[in-house]
């Protein structure tokens, strides 16, 4: 191989692992911030339903293995 494309070759190989790395670099960033945006999602859900008082439950019949009496 003559010296002009064995440069090429390692010109494009390096090439190719810096725009690997900065690929894997976006990547993490998004998945940071996808599980940051989750969290932060979750904890707002979380507050809202401290912060909600309960509510009484509705008084229902019960069932009896008898079956309905009248």
């Amino acid at each position: 191989m003559s010296d002009h494309l064995r440069r090429l070759v390692e010109q494009d190989a390096a090439r190719r692992a810096r725009a690997e790395e900065h690929l894997a670099e976006l990547t993490a960033a998004f998945c940071d911030r996808i599980l940051a945006d989750h969290a932060e999602d979750e904890h707002d859900r979380l507050v809202r339903l401290m912060c909600t008082p309960p509510s009484p439950r509705a008084i229902r019949a019960r069932h009896t293995s008898g079956g309905q009496h009248r």
